[in-house]
């Protein structure tokens, strides 16, 4: 269900000041910001808890944003940066062919 995008430049030097953290783009429209409010309070996944998880896996700060449209995120998103997509494999894939980038299923 998760991605990374690895087109994004991986091995980018980080910006003075220590490493960007890890960016998580949620595309799942059962996560709780994105989910309908007709499914209200049924299988709204907290995403907020995983990024809290990968900070402490990877010892790496991470931030969240949540997302329906793959390439219009990206767009704001410095090379070099490490991002991890969490969403359906068909529609993560279609917005990162979009917005010209590789990935791979994790």
């Amino acid at each position: 269900m998760a991605l990374l995008l690895a087109g994004c430049g991986l091995l980018g030097k980080p910006p003075k000041g220590g490493p960007e953290p890890v960016l998580l783009v949620v595309m799942d429209p059962l996560s709780k910001e994105l989910a309908c409010a007709c499914v209200k309070g049924y299988a709204q996944r907290d995403y907020r808890k995983l990024a809290a998880r990968l900070e402490k896996a990877v010892k790496q700060r991470v931030s969240i944003e949540f997302s329906d449209d793959l390439a219009e995120t990206m767009a704001g998103v410095s090379s070099g940066r490490e991002v991890i997509v969490a969403g359906d494999q068909s529609l993560v894939a279609y917005g990162a062919k979009k917005a010209g980038l590789k990935c791979h299923p994790v």
